[in-house]
């Protein structure tokens, strides 16, 4: 079955750093000239973004599916991108290819969707071709926020295999079927998020429903297993792509601050710390032979990142609803750093005003990141026309794919709205208007 047109912004090298340098961890000192690989990259849009927003990187993809391959290159090649490069190879065959030693590899929604011999076969693939301070980004469905869901998953494969069409068709008729059993008010049903959301008025595509639901290996996995899984290569744990989760301030209320800060051994820490979240999805980072940086010099690293608006808003809240409550950030440095970002992105230490100080500048940059309202970039400047002429000429289509590239050296994901605004000259219009119209603008676009 093949899978949805999507771009996973924390896959971004940017984003990667940002990661293992709030975590304390020094990330390999990369420059413009890296290597990236994407193993199970789908149809490869998030592939070709980021070698569009890096024309110095060398990007991979792999995938099994013939249909992803070719959608990838035939997406490149339309883009003009001649720094990257897709594989038909599952993770076996990939251990095969002649590749490079990479600074990055990713993998988003493979790793629980797959059996142990493919779970092992992308190992030895990480442990074959990350570099020393490389860092590996791994998603994955989590205990024990998505045990309650696996009656569902289980009735839909099962329903779906016994049914007849295409695995879109099988998927709509099964999740049909499981409704009618939700609202016969099936208890395991009742307490299965995913049956609430995807019985009900989803948003979500067909495709990735499919993808979701009826792989044969869908398999939960606790933080503590995946931690031991790449222990066993050499890497250990460096931070969450989902960057709240770095600040326990964030995720939990004091008590479970307290009782969470008393545990010494770090995975039995964290697992205790998902079971008070009820964790259903991480997103985590892992580093090969990582320093551990010095208070101060972490400070500094974090200092030299490069920061540009993250979110389209006029008018920003200034508030974060967490797991621990409402954490408020109104204050002079957080309005002066948007405010800065909306005339384009800048490194952070570029961003301190005479009055500010490290501390402040630090945290109120750390929140803002961790709400979604400024996010890491890269060098501005890039030229990324073609790519997003090819998006742009795509709409609509059957390979229509929502995200831009921005010059800032990221990419975002965008609604159709936009995407028609950016194409035809039509105007914006609702709520959403004015932010989109600064967030452009802002990026040079």
């Amino acid at each position: 079955m093949t899978y949805e047109r999507s771009f996973t912004r924390e896959t971004a090298p940017a984003w990667l750093d940002l990661t293992a340098n709030i975590a304390g961890f020094a990330a390999a000192a990369r420059g413009e000239a890296f290597s990236w690989c994407d193993l199970g990259c789908g149809q490869g849009v998030t592939a070709a973004a980021l070698a569009a927003v890096h024309p110095l990187g060398d990007f991979h993809g792999v995938d099994a599916l013939a249909d992803h391959v070719l959608h990838a290159r035939r997406l490149a090649l339309a883009a003009g991108l001649t720094n990257v490069a897709f594989h038909e190879a599952d993770f076996r065959a990939a251990n095969e290819l002649r590749l490079p030693l990479f600074d990055y590899i990713v993998a988003h929604g493979v790793y629980t969707w797959v059996g142990p011999s493919a779970r092992r076969d992308l190992r030895d693939f990480v442990d074959r071709q990350l570099k020393p301070g490389g860092l590996f980004f791994v998603s994955y469905n989590a205990l024990p926020g998505r045990a309650a869901d696996l009656p569902f998953q289980r009735l839909v494969r099962m329903a779906g295999e016994r049914g007849s069409g295409g695995s879109v068709d099988r998927v709509t008729k099964a999740l049909s079927f499981a409704g009618r059993l939700l609202a016969l008010g099936a208890p395991a049903l009742a307490a299965s998020p995913m049956a609430r959301d995807m019985c009900g008025g989803h948003s979500h595509g067909a495709h990735y429903l499919a993808h979701e639901l009826m792989a044969a290996d869908w398999q939960p996995a606790g933080v503590a297993e995946i931690r031991a899984d790449l222990a066993e290569i050499g890497l250990c744990a460096a931070g969450s792509a989902i960057l709240m989760d770095n600040f326990d301030r964030y995720m939990l209320g004091k008590r479970a601050r307290r009782v969470v800060a008393a545990i010494g051994e770090a995975d039995l820490r964290e697992a205790v710390r998902d079971l008070l979240i009820n964790r259903s999805f991480r997103r985590d980072v892992f580093i090969r032979s990582g320093r551990e940086l010095e208070r101060r010099e972490n400070g500094n690293r974090l200092l030299d990142h490069v920061f540009a608006l993250g979110v389209p808003t006029a008018a920003p809240r200034f508030r974060l609803d967490t797991p621990a409550g409402i954490v408020k950030f109104d204050n002079p440095v957080a309005r002066s750093l948007v405010r800065s970002l909306r005339d384009g992105p800048s490194r952070l230490a570029d961003l301190r005003t005479g009055d500010t100080s490290r501390r402040d500048l630090l945290a109120n940059a750390m929140i803002l990141a961790a709400a979604g309202a400024i996010m890491p970039a890269g060098r501005g400047g890039i030229d990324v026309a073609a790519f997003n002429r090819e998006i742009l000429a795509r709409l609509d289509g059957p390979d229509e794919a929502r995200v831009i590239a921005l010059p800032s050296g990221c990419a975002v994901r965008v609604p159709r709205d936009v995407l028609l605004h950016l194409r035809e000259g039509v105007p914006l219009r609702g709520k959403q208007a004015a932010a989109w119209t600064a967030f452009l603008h802002a990026h040079a676009l």
